[in-house]
């Protein structure tokens, strides 16, 4: 681990101890283009416990099968599996309720490491009577256009989308219907440009 330019040597098992998410590097030849996403304390069964956990694996293309697979550990014991993305990933994945004191779903975020604008594939997933179920996307906004960066505000998604090279993402809030089983969205009527500004 590093902090400000100190380095300092941790055992493994400290540092899974002391955390509740992050990524591994794994330094073993014969595992070098594998990375490891982990996230804990997630309440996917509904109970008001946190203790499910989830763990992503990405192969690399250096090995026999390059492709994103998710294992979910829930606190019953039972482990869920999915193949979530036929190509390696920069991974990661963070819990979103859907209603008010709800269950909480999961979102996956699974960047390209092939891209060059940071796009990233977003899947919901749910566990209902103790199996993985997916809540679809919108079709325009699970293609080549979602890019990095979405997040959790409160019961919603927020999720940005290229417009174009020339300007910042516009985002969409995507909020859960129970009722229809659908997203409901809607769309900033805008997109942030950066630009720096000179103070004299």
């Amino acid at each position: 681990a590093q902090w400000l330019g100190n380095r300092r040597t941790f055992p493994l098992k400290e540092l899974l101890n002391n955390t509740r998410s992050g990524l591994i590097l794994s330094l073993e030849e014969t595992d070098s283009d594998v990375t490891r996403f982990f996230r804990e304390g997630l309440d996917l069964t509904g109970d008001g416990t946190a203790d499910d956990r989830i763990l992503i694996t990405s192969y690399g293309y250096e090995t026999e099968d390059p492709s994103t697979h998710a294992e979910i550990t829930l606190a019953t014991g039972d482990v869920l599996t999915l193949r979530c993305y036929d190509r390696p990933s920069f991974s990661s994945a963070f819990p979103l309720r859907l209603s008010a004191g709800g269950r909480q779903a999961l979102v996956l975020a699974l960047s390209d490491l092939a891209s060059n604008y940071g796009y990233t594939q977003y899947r919901v997933l749910t566990v209902e009577n103790g199996q993985l179920a997916e809540l679809p996307l919108p079709e325009d906004l699970s293609g080549l256009n979602t890019l990095y960066g979405a997040h959790a505000a409160g019961d919603a998604l927020r999720l940005p989308t290229l417009l174009d090279k020339w300007h910042g993402p516009q985002w969409h809030t995507l909020s859960w219907n129970g009722q229809s089983r659908t997203w409901d969205v809607q769309s900033d009527d805008f997109f942030t440009d950066y630009s720096q500004a000179v103070l004299a």
